[in-house]
């Protein structure tokens, strides 16, 4: 069923305070395992990042990115003050807006773009089966720049498990929350052990963890 203006400002409204509690002003770090390694990359969500996840479009010379955000969390905004997308994306992006809010917590693959969208330009994609955010690189760091209704199996070719997502704030120096941990690492110890190397020996740090889990599993066993 397509969505109308007035269900779309309903959606971007609760999805606004969402992105307020969970990604405002902050840094995850996804952590992820490939050919029997770990590899890392960290994002920035900012608010003007918000508007790009919504795919509706404002009038910039009246309304800026930053400001639909604000309007949009005190709830002062208006259907007047944005337009579908021509293409008909809106309506799938909306549909998964409130989910993806969660991001930090719910993502479960990570992958490069494949390019197989040929309007489509982002760099890397996170999510699960069932919807992704493209995360493109910027002078200001790594920042969301869409978010797709689609499997991330088909818009990437190296889909890799992500173990870890952990959260700070941006104008933190070190992180302060795991907001997942897969199933079988150690976690007790994490952020110690990754703030005091800095997060740069990220791949030492986490097969010591895995190590130290598998060694407990062994003992327990005998």
């Amino acid at each position: 069923m397509a969505i109308n203006k007035g269900k779309a400002l309903k959606i971007v409204l609760e999805s606004s305070l969402r992105f307020k509690k969970n990604l405002e002003n902050k840094n995850l770090m996804f952590i992820f395992s490939s050919n029997s390694k770990f590899e890392k990359i960290e994002v920035a969500f900012t608010k003007d990042s918000f508007l790009h996840l919504t795919g509706l479009v404002i009038d910039k010379d009246r309304l800026s990115a930053k400001n639909f955000y604000k309007k949009s969390t005190k709830k002062r905004l208006s259907t007047r003050e944005f337009e579908f997308k021509e293409d008909g994306t809106t309506d799938l992006k909306l549909s998964v807006l409130k989910k993806m809010m969660n991001i930090h917590k719910d993502a479960r693959y990570i992958g490069n773009y494949n390019n197989s969208r040929p309007f489509l330009v982002t760099d890397t994609l996170a999510g699960d089966k069932f919807s992704v955010i493209g995360f493109q690189e910027y002078d200001t760091g790594v920042k969301p720049n869409t978010l797709l209704k689609e499997d991330i199996s088909e818009l990437s070719n190296n889909v890799k498990s992500i173990v870890i997502i952990l959260r700070k704030n941006i104008k933190d120096n070190n992180y302060s929350e795991i907001s997942y941990c897969k199933t079988g690492l150690d976690s007790s110890n994490l952020l110690q052990k990754l703030n005091i190397n800095y997060i740069k020996e990220v791949d030492e740090v986490l097969e010591e963890v895995a190590a130290t889990k598998i060694k407990k599993v062994k003992q327990t066993r005998t």
